[in-house]
């Protein structure tokens, strides 16, 4: 925002007489296009803009995609969304996947393996029917909350996912 005003303020300044020569007019021109790009490439220099990323080991059933979630609190309680979702194709026990650009902050990785290509986790009589996988701190413990598979982000992070059948 300051950079803005700072922008704006130097603009009126140069340009508030207009009785200038043209070649003072194109060296102030010059200045006002040098700050203006100085400022971006600070301002870019400055992002908090953050990779999350990983593994999956997978479960032998190499077939349908693997659909992974990206969540925060407020997205954690919706099924079947997140902040960004990624699909992946198992062509291998381990799969790789990644979200970017991503804010610092406190999430959580919940996936599963879309094994019939419905668009949904299929569930079974105790459980889901496909595999599935989140980003557990420790012990797994049903019901579960947020807090269970959170993780604070304030750098690049890496995280390891094993599939449940």
């Amino acid at each position: 925002m300051w950079i803005a005003l700072f922008i704006i303020g130097l603009y009126a300044w140069l340009f508030k007489r207009r009785k200038k020569t043209i070649k003072q007019d194109v060296t102030k021109l010059s200045c006002l296009f040098l700050v203006f790009t100085s400022s971006v490439i600070i301002s870019k220099a400055q992002s908090t803009d953050i990779t999350i990323s990983g593994e999956i080991i997978t479960t032998l059933q190499n077939k349908g995609k693997i659909v992974v979630f990206l969540v925060d609190f407020a997205t954690f309680k919706k099924p079947l969304t997140g902040l960004d979702t990624v699909f992946v194709n198992p062509k291998d026990k381990i799969v790789y996947y990644t979200f970017k650009p991503c804010k610092k902050g406190s999430y959580g990785i919940r996936c599963f393996q879309d094994l019939n290509n419905n668009g949904i986790l299929d569930k079974g009589m105790f459980g889901p029917a496909e595999p599935y996988g989140f980003s557990w701190k420790s012990g797994r413990k049903f019901p579960f909350d947020f807090t269970d598979i959170s993780f604070t982000a304030n750098s690049n992070k890496f995280i390891t996912i094993k599939m449940e059948d």
